[in-house]
């Protein structure tokens, strides 16, 4: 990690590296990855027998956080399903996320060139990205 040494690497250590991306502003949930990742990495040092065990897997990640999904009744589809025209705000994206599942960065993400009107289907070949504080998507 870095210059640190696997060898040398201790969980008080990746604890304390967690805290700082924590406290930089990543969310629970974001370093919960991060210390799934590094739990992979040394994988191979261990079986080459150039490190002895898994240091990686010692510290206890933060937990992930906890969101409360939004699920749509059957009378918001339908009220949906009755509103996207031209004007409508966001044209015929909402009932495009309904019937087909997309995510709001595949549905953003999407183009003439993903649509083959001739078969009628539509493929997901991208998505679209906040990226925080940078006025970039």
């Amino acid at each position: 990690m870095g210059r640190l040494r696997l060898g040398r690497l201790q969980p008080a250590q990746l604890e304390a590296r967690y805290a700082e991306r924590l406290a930089a502003g990543s969310s629970p949930t974001t370093v919960h990855h991060v210390h799934r990742v590094l739990q992979r990495a040394p994988g191979a040092a261990v079986r080459q027998g150039r490190v002895t065990r898994n240091v990686t897997s010692l510290p206890t990640p933060p937990r992930m956080a906890r969101t409360d999904t939004q699920v749509l009744s059957s009378d918001d589809v339908h009220r949906g399903w009755a509103a996207p025209t031209e004007d409508a705000e966001g044209g015929a994206l909402p009932l495009l996320a309904v019937t087909t599942g997309m995510r709001q960065g595949e549905l953003l993400a999407l183009g003439w060139r993903d649509a083959d009107m001739g078969r009628g289907t539509l493929a997901v070949t991208g998505t679209l990205q906040r990226v925080p504080d940078s006025g970039l998507v």
